[in-house]
């Protein structure tokens, strides 16, 4: 009886807020995803932030390292997604630092379409290590990917031992 109760409630939330979904999906505006530093301030607020983060993974990947919890699987793909996520950290930092060295009609020439932007020419190294730098998210995505199947791991062993009526 409790069960059905619980499974009435969760669906009468459901749709409630189907319809505010709803409209939220039918009718997108621009997200302004992009944040534009001011400078010198914000960029300088923005970078300290990257260190600090830095500085938490390697932080992290020590302890996990030197003191591991226990022996779940959802450890390595942890540790993996830190990896990633520290060099995303590093390569972001380092493309803002050359982003500042470079003027902006060198970076990208075309209209604000994003199909139509181009490498400014003469396409030199330095140009080229900032255009190949911008590719992140190729770093980004895996590690929130692995992050994620680590704790989708945690999840399910977790519900195990609380299946299994283990305490710890």
């Amino acid at each position: 009886m409790r069960n059905i109760r619980s499974i009435r409630r969760k669906t009468a939330l459901l749709r409630s807020g189907l319809p505010v979904l709803l409209l939220l999906l039918l009718s997108p505006r621009p997200a302004q995803a992009i944040q534009i530093h001011g400078p010198p301030e914000g960029l300088y607020a923005h970078l300290i932030g990257h260190f600090i983060f830095f500085c938490a993974l390697v932080f992290l990947l020590y302890v996990l390292e030197k003191r591991p919890l226990d022996s779940s699987r959802g450890w390595l793909p942890l540790k993996l997604s830190l990896i990633f996520f520290l060099l995303w950290n590093a390569d972001t930092f380092a493309i803002h630092l050359l982003s500042l060295h470079m003027p902006d009609s060198a970076l990208f020439t075309g209209s604000s379409d994003f199909w139509e932007h181009r490498l400014a020419p003469p396409i030199d190294g330095e140009r080229l290590l900032y255009y190949i730098g911008r590719f992140d998210h190729l770093l980004c995505v895996p590690a929130m990917w692995l992050f994620l199947r680590s704790l989708t791991i945690f999840a399910r062993e977790a519900e195990q031992r609380r299946a299994n009526g283990e305490t710890s």
